[in-house]
């Protein structure tokens, strides 16, 4: 896969995709951090640090919303 960091965005060309996949804002923020493996449930914890004044609720469900999304782009692999 392809990808390259544009400012605050990162753009990625996953391997056989016709379209780029942009990643902004809190997105990149994860991608950021997918550098070494993480769960999700550290992945949250490390936004909601990052970003106390967001309800933890709604970090984990966009969370694992996105971790969905670049999975079924095939951006990243979940195991």
């Amino acid at each position: 896969m392809l990808w390259r960091r544009s400012g605050s965005c990162v753009v990625a060309l996953p391997r056989g995709a016709d379209e780029c996949v942009l990643l902004d804002g809190v997105g990149a923020v994860i991608w950021d951090r997918l550098d070494a493996p993480a769960t999700s449930e550290e992945l949250v914890q490390e936004l909601a640090t990052a970003f106390p004044d967001e309800p933890v609720a709604r970090i984990h469900a966009d969370t694992g919303r996105f971790l969905d999304q670049l999975q079924a782009s095939r951006i990243v692999t979940c195991v």
